[in-house]
């Protein structure tokens, strides 16, 4: 299991960033020291996201609006420069970031909302990990919900586990510094 600070380093600010890490299913090993390379790699989070140019956007501007927004969520968090809301609040919030209540060490960096597409409203969500045998951050995968549907907790659970298991899998990989 990899364990995470209860403060999270996205969370505390810093004057140089921590790198992102932005493993896939060919995970090179690299830290890669731009928070943009992720989408020219074959990325887990790239991954989950390809396909939202023609399912949800239709090669609509918003595709690129959202790119921008979590390119600069993704800088503000290698910055710890966002906020963090606890599992243990009675409120939920507009925080920045969440560690997830399924899978504590899967944490939901919360991009603004909502984000309108053809006449839906969608929340996107960027599920990371902060594991404390590096400094540095694991992007794990991506999750754009229609909260109009019945099925959308359903849907971001799955999801969740999803990014659970590919952490779980990245850990055990020679390339991941818990292995050398």
């Amino acid at each position: 299991m990899v364990y995470q600070p209860k403060q999270l380093r996205s969370c505390v600010r810093r004057n140089e960033p921590l790198g992102w890490i932005h493993p896939g299913h060919h995970f090179d090993g690299k830290i890669h020291g731009s928070h943009q390379d992720w989408l020219d790699m074959p990325t887990w989070l790239g991954s989950d996201i390809a396909g939202l140019r023609e399912s949800v956007f239709h090669g609509n501007f918003q595709y690129i609006q959202l790119i921008g927004e979590i390119n600069e969520l993704l800088q503000c968090a290698s910055y710890g420069e966002l906020t963090q809301e606890y599992p243990d609040d009675v409120v939920r919030s507009s925080k920045d970031v969440v560690p997830t209540r399924r899978e504590p060490n899967v944490i939901e960096l919360r991009l603004p909302e909502p984000f309108d597409v053809e006449k839906k409203r969608y929340r996107s969500r960027v599920y990371f990990a902060e594991p404390m045998i590096i400094d540095a951050l694991v992007s794990l995968g991506h999750l754009m919900k229609d909260v109009d549907s019945q099925m959308w907790r359903e849907e971001q659970d799955r999801k969740i586990d999803d990014c659970a298991r590919r952490l779980e899998s990245w850990v055990k990989k020679p390339t991941c510094p818990s292995a050398q």
